[in-house]
């Protein structure tokens, strides 16, 4: 079995090679040195989040009401101006009607619903001797610098937003009444010649209520035109443009700081008596009056003259037809016994903001309602024709203001200057429901001059108790 042997022996020889080769590299090696101790290896950690920015605190939110219309539209184009600050704001309108019942509840309950509201400034008073408004005068202090309340035209910031020593309210809307007239028709030579033949001096813009009446006679029938447009509706604020004649004739309504009943039936009847000439002049149906007709009788050029509220409406000529044949002057007065002439030109109307005593972030609303009353968001509401109109000297100084108010602007600032609140005691709303009924009365000639205003006198002390 030769071929088992030989294998056998190869078997051996392979095996002997490798006990050489392990021996010969052991002895090779020699003794090798203790290794150095290897470092243990870090026990495994979680890495270290990256730093991050702490969170820019959550805005405040603040909650705005107005009334319905377009007074809210400088709100809702500037309403994220202070989110930089930390203030946000939510808007809400509440139609005018509904208004004060509104503002009555959240003052009555003080759920703290709302922060900044907007009212008629004839309710101030009433609001402030209740306590349901903050005052403000440590907010105008404090952010003097940035509100600049020296700024406000001296009238309107009285009217607007002080009682009795106190600021309550920010100025909003600066309402107030001017006088308008056909400057087209004042002007032509034929027109002039036959007035001064028939009155004895020129026809020019009306200076006294006296003059009014002349050229309202003059111009009525004359190329189918009435002679002057008011509003007579049995409106509150119509008594603001009667007041504009009562308080010419010297005559006041409630003394603010004591109460006491002022009405005086001598303006009463002067002004009455001008006021039923007016109306004789006036458009057939003008005891139903109120702004949207007055308004459409003067831009339409149904009338010579007119008694509105001061508006670039007038001048826009998609609302005016006669825009470019329109004068402006403050309004008429009465001639005094030293020869000067008394002008009152009423604040009707209006709008300020005030803060809640109920508001849970006063000083974000203050800071909100300051913005809105500021000199750069009151000239883009002005130019913007949004009927906000403007109150701060500084706004008429803009130049894209003075081309859109144009001839209109010194009578309107000097108006706003000199002009005359509205009633603004407590319980206003009774005061102006008694006496707008009674002059339309005598408007409509159910009811005497004289005996219209002892009965509203003695409606007054009753609501007064006195």
């Amino acid at each position: 079995m030769m071929f088992t042997r030989t294998k056998s022996l190869a078997v051996i020889a392979l095996l002997m090679t490798v006990l050489v080769t392990v021996v010969v590299l052991t002895a090779c090696a020699g003794a090798a040195p203790t290794a150095a101790p290897q470092p243990a290896a870090p026990a495994a950690t979680t890495a270290p989040e990256p730093t991050k920015a702490p969170a820019a605190p959550a805005a405040t939110e603040i909650h705005v009401v107005f009334q319905t219309g377009g007074d809210i539209i400088p709100a809702n184009d500037n309403k994220d101006a202070l989110v930089s600050q930390g203030i946000s704001a939510s808007l809400e309108e509440i139609p005018g009607e509904s208004l004060y019942e509104k503002l009555m509840t959240e003052f009555v309950s003080q759920s703290g619903a709302y922060d900044l509201v907007e009212f008629y400034p004839t309710w101030l008073g009433g609001f402030a001797e209740a306590g349901y408004i903050q005052p403000l005068d440590d907010y105008f202090t404090k952010y003097a610098a940035d509100v600049k309340p020296d700024d406000y035209l001296q009238g309107v910031q009285n009217g607007a937003s002080v009682w009795k020593g106190k600021r309550y309210g920010i100025p909003y809307d600066g309402d107030v009444l001017i006088f308008y007239y056909r400057k087209d028709l004042f002007e032509d030579a034929k027109n002039k010649e036959e007035f001064k033949a028939k009155f004895g001096y020129e026809l020019a813009a009306p200076e006294t209520w006296d003059q009014v009446l002349q050229m309202a006679e003059f111009f009525d029938g004359r190329n189918g035109m009435d002679g002057i447009a008011m509003v007579s509706s049995r409106l509150w604020w119509a008594t603001g443009y009667w007041s504009s004649v009562y308080y010419a004739y010297g005559g006041k309504f409630i003394d603010e700081q004591t109460g006491e009943i002022q009405l005086d039936c001598d303006a009463w009847n002067k002004a009455n008596d001008v006021w039923l000439k007016m109306i004789k002049y006036a458009p057939d149906g003008v005891l139903n009056y109120g702004y949207t007709e007055t308004k459409e009788a003067l831009a339409q050029g149904k009338v010579a003259m007119g008694l509105q509220w001061a508006t670039t409406v007038f001048l826009d000529p998609r609302q005016s037809v006669v825009g470019d044949k329109l004068g402006f002057v403050v309004m008429p007065g009465v001639k005094q016994a030293d020869g000067t002439v008394l002008h009152t030109p009423p604040l009707a109307v209006g709008k300020v903001l005030a803060i809640p005593v109920s508001s849970k972030h006063p000083e974000e609303a203050f800071k909100f309602g300051s913005m809105l009353s500021s000199t750069p968001v009151q000239v883009q509401a002005t130019v913007g024709g949004t009927g906000i109109d403007p109150n701060r000297a500084s706004v008429f100084e803009d130049a894209s203001v003075k081309k859109v108010w144009a001839g209109m602007m010194p009578v309107y600032r000097e108006s706003l200057n000199i002009g005359v609140p509205d009633i603004r005691v407590p319980d206003s709303a009774k005061y102006y429901d008694v006496i707008s009924g009674e002059l339309s009365a005598v408007w409509s000639a159910t009811k005497d001059s004289d005996a219209a205003c002892k009965a509203t006198l003695d409606e007054w002390h009753k609501i007064a108790g006195k």
